[in-house]
């Protein structure tokens, strides 16, 4: 089955790249057409400036199917070049910088360049090769001589406009031919898709290096619209681009989806005000393009934008620049899966075929091939790559077959199947090749690499998905001498350098991990499926766990271990080890800032890449603790905060719900509990070993942001005990509480012994709710709760130990291997209290699951008979912590909304009301 759009293109004659931007350069002379931080130009300037450029290079003997080099940073310069190189009809090659030399080194030999456009700062960078420079700082006094008029060259459209290198299999990057007829039929295909305008602001954030980087340029210039070329810095920081996109006014953001990915999780850790901030803009459209697109990460774009932009989702290869888009009905509403990436271009053919070469039924799985003007000439020197993947176009010259039909298929890898509405879904790869973040990398590139390492002896990389959405690069290691290289951190440090020499960053895998030998199938093959995951190989090695020291270590482990989901994690372990990059060092460090108030740089992570040495920088710094115990936890406004009394991470799953309703604050742990910690502080004699004074200490930070009533307070566990201490102190001092809602809160003194038959009753309860899955999940947790347990006999300790586990099972305490004085300072406080009656409602919400936590087990009516204007329970799926974490949290939410919603307390007491939710 093929898929061709009853549209045609104009029959309009194919010209080459440059004129495309040339035409309207004469329509809207005076329009600003780039910008780039606080430099701009007009079309007009634009122009004339790439007419200097090509009348000079012309006289360097530039003309059609000549190759020139371009290596320049994310600036005004970088697009003049590119449009001088095509006016003079020139093919460019794009250069990154910031790719090693080796690698630029291959690049220059293979294409033979007799010039390179650069800037003065980056020579020194450059290879030294027979290849002649010309700065287009320093030198533009003198390319400023030649005329401003369009030179007389005419391009052909089968003439070469540019030669972009992805990463190769065989070891060596591969460099992709594209004719200026190539990119003209895209370029007018996909101007009708979106329907760019002269009013719009086009965010350009691809590489120059990648072939998206040529619709984000040429598109907007051929529209008469403005682009906005982000700075390297920029891009590397998803926050810094929705700060640009609201400074500028940017009315369509063109962009990977991990970018949006992790650009949303850092909004989260932002403090209301500026998240709001950031989510207000004048978007009318995003693209979404380089890699597959999570259902769930739409419907999360969808619902954090205040504005609702059109949102299209664009797919196509460095062979084929652009192969199809699919705009996403405002009624899509999948939560699961990938987003489809629609229908081909008029001048496209699309074919999903079988082994035998054969097309698919609709809903059948199939490699997808493509065909049209969209095929380039293929691979530069790789005539046998060329025979591999431009096979023979056996539907070319049907009766069906539309003319613009090529001879050739290109054979894409990906795996495909057509929907019942025409549209393209992807579903795999046949090969090894991945996108990581939206940069197409050949595994086998990196595997040849790793294997030129003296100490390796077999290597396999993979990408792994062990978190949804979050695609990692993972290198498993054989080494020669495994003895030598027992510290596995430096071990991959060592690597890690080796690499950074070779390749692109994102090339680089984010985890080492080494291995006695690579798992084989039966008949003696690298069983890739085998490959440990990352985390469970963590678990298997042989390392010490060592735990924070201090109050600030503690904070930044939980941080961490949150936003890598990766526990438990040791105060030495390196960022990098662990799966971090730079989309995910921008959440990290955000969040961070929002809680201990110090703004840290993203290189940060370079100079300091563990939580130990990442302290040093912060107390060096002036930082340690944060100064004040609130903290924000979602970007709600409007309305009084609803305080979730001592946690703050806690709380995190909670806030999210709230967004759009209530702003919410975590309310942590503050300095004293920590010199308490440390031994500087007597916990006997301490003023926060009450749980009076601990609620007292509160609500002067509390008051510092809202100084007067109406107040929300909630509080889960001991938490719960203090927020209904502070709702007797706000009450007392004559102020409006409207709210104290206590989750799963053990009501103080003497709580009623779990008998052996209330116990069994609770069993029973929970068997009919849960079936079968109820004996499995308990008793998994036996298992868990015994491995690893020491029992003490006679002074000694006899039973399993931990040795040669990496990983304690993560339902044991902290406290059990470090000594914490806050349980003990917690304990005493919960003994010495003994509660009021408290004039006003409360809401207790209480775990469904309580035999794992059976002491915070608390008969309702202890509560109903403190409570003079009643007692409303709900009871909530999940033990004593999970009520507080999907997919229990969400009822506990909505119940709480409820609650807000309604919390005018009454004059007559009402009895006890148990709602099961």
């Amino acid at each position: 089955m093929n898929y061709n759009s009853t549209a045609t293109i104009e029959r309009l004659k194919v010209t080459g790249v440059a004129q495309i931007f040339e035409v309207q350069a004469e329509l809207t002379p005076d329009a600003i057409a780039v910008r780039c931080e606080e430099r701009q130009l007009t079309y007009r300037e634009l122009n004339a400036k790439a007419n200097q450029l090509a009348n000079y290079l012309k006289t360097c003997g530039i003309e059609p199917e000549v190759r020139v080099g371009i290596c320049a940073e994310r600036s005004l310069e970088m697009v003049i070049g590119i449009l001088g190189i095509l006016k003079a009809g020139g093919a460019y090659v794009p250069l990154d910088p910031a790719y090693p030399q080796e690698r630029l080194s291959f690049i220059l030999q293979e294409t033979q360049l007799p010039l390179l456009l650069t800037q003065s700062h980056l020579v020194k960078a450059i290879p030294q090769q027979a290849t002649q420079l010309l700065c287009l700082d320093t030198d533009w006094e003198t390319i400023a001589l030649h005329s401003d008029q369009q030179p007389a060259i005419e391009v052909k459209p089968e003439n070469l406009a540019y030669v972009m290198y992805t990463s190769g299999s065989t070891g060596k990057p591969k460099g992709v031919q594209i004719t200026h007829a190539n990119v003209w039929y895209y370029i007018q295909a996909i101007a009708k898709v979106l329907e760019v305008n002269a009013q719009d602001v086009y965010l350009h954030t691809a590489s120059f290096s990648f072939s998206s980087s040529v619709r984000q340029l040429m598109l907007p210039l051929s529209q008469g619209a403005t682009s906005i070329i982000a700075t390297r810095e920029q891009i590397k920081n998803p926050l810094s681009l929705f700060e640009l996109i609201q400074k500028q006014g940017v009315t369509v953001s063109d962009t990977v989806p991990s970018v949006w990915r992790y650009g949303l999780q850092a909004v989260e850790g932002l403090d209301p005000v500026r998240a709001e901030a950031l989510m207000s803009s004048k978007l009318r459209m995003i693209l979404l393009s380089g890699e597959i697109t999570p259902c769930q990460l739409l419907q999360k774009i969808r619902g954090k934008l205040k504005n609702q932009p059109r949102i299209f989702n664009i797919y196509g290869q460095t062979e084929t620049i652009g192969t199809c888009a699919y705009p996403i009905p405002e009624h899509f509403d999948r939560e699961q899966g990938y987003v489809p990436v629609g229908y081909p271009y008029p001048h496209n053919q699309a074919y999903i075929l079988n082994a035998k070469g054969q097309g698919v039924a609709v809903g059948e799985i199939g490699e997808l091939h493509i065909a049209g003007a969209c095929l380039t000439r293929g691979y530069l020197n790789r005539p046998e790559l060329n025979a591999e993947k431009f096979i023979s176009n056996t539907f070319a010259g049907r009766p069906s077959s539309p003319s613009q039909s090529s001879s050739k298929l290109f054979k894409t890898g990906d795996l495909a199947r057509w929907l019942p509405d025409g549209a393209i879904e992807l579903v795999g790869r046949t090969d090894f090749q991945v996108k990581i973040r939206g940069m197409r990398v050949e595994i086998g590139e990196i595997e040849s690499l790793l294997e030129q390492h003296p100490a390796i002896k077999e290597t396999a990389v993979t990408a792994r998905e062990d978190v949804p959405g979050d695609k990692r690069l993972v290198a498993y290691i054989v080494a020669h001498s495994p003895s030598n290289h027992s510290d596995e951190s430096e071990f991959s440090a060592e690597l890690r350098r080796f690499l950074t020499d070779k390749l692109p960053d994102f090339m680089v895998p984010s985890s080492f991990v080494v291995l006695k030998a690579l798992p084989l199938t039966p008949n003696g093959k690298l069983d890739r499926r085998a490959l440990p995951a990352l985390y469970s190989s963590r678990a298997g090695s042989e390392r010490n766990v060592v735990f924070p020291r201090n109050g600030l270590e503690r904070l930044l482990k939980e941080v961490w271990e949150r936003v890598l989901e990766v526990k438990p994690i040791s105060v030495k372990d390196n960022f990098f080890d662990l799966g971090g990059h730079s989309l995910v060092a921008v959440r990290l460090l955000s969040e961070i800032e929002n809680i201990c108030g110090k703004s840290l740089p993203l290189a940060t992570l370079l100079q300091a890449p563990t939580i130990e040495k990442l302290a040093r920088i912060i107390e060096s710094e002036g930082g340690a603790m944060p100064a004040q115990s609130l903290v924000p936890l979602n970007r709600a406004t409007g309305k009084p905060p609803l305080f979730c009394i001592y946690g703050m991470l806690l709380y995190r799953d909670l806030a999210r719900h709230f967004d759009a309703d209530w702003p919410v604050y975590g309310v942590y742990l503050d300095a004293e509990i920590e010199l308490l910690k440390a031994g500087k502080l007597d916990a006997q004699t301490s003023s926060l070993t009450s749980v009076e004074d601990v609620a007292s200490h509160y609500l002067k930070e509390i008051r510092t942001l809202q100084p007067t009533g109406p107040y929300y307070l909630a509080g889960e566990s001991f938490g719960g005990l203090v927020a209904f201490e502070m709702g007797q102190q706000l009450r007392a001092a004559g102020e409006r509480v409207e709210l104290v809602a206590l989750f799963d809160t053990r009501f103080p003194g003497e709580t009623p012994e779990m008998t052996f038959q209330k116990r069994l009753s609770l069993h029973v309860e929970k068997l009919g709710q849960e079936g079968f899955s109820y004996v499995l999940e308990k008793v998994g947790r036996k298992l868990k709760s015994s491995k690893g347990k020491l029992v003490r006999i006679g002074g000694k300790l006899s039973g399993k130990s931990n040795k040669g586990n990496a990983q304690p099972e993560l339902s044991q305490p902290e406290e059990s291997i470090a000594p914490d004085v806050r349980i003990a300072v917690r304990e005493r406080a919960i003994e010495k209290y003994s509660p009021e009656p408290y004039a006003g409602k409360l809401v207790l919400f209480r775990a469904m699951d309580r035999t794992a936590f059976e002491k915070y087990y608390t008969d309702p009516q202890l509560w109903g008979s403190l409570a003079a204007d009643g007692l409303e329970v709900h009871e909530i799926g999940g033990d004593h912590l999970g009520i507080l974490k999907e997919p229990h949290v969400k009822v506990l939410a909505d119940k709480l909304k409820e609650s807000l919603k309604s919390t005018q307390p009454t004059e007559v007491a009402q009895p006890v009301e148990i709602i099961r939710s």
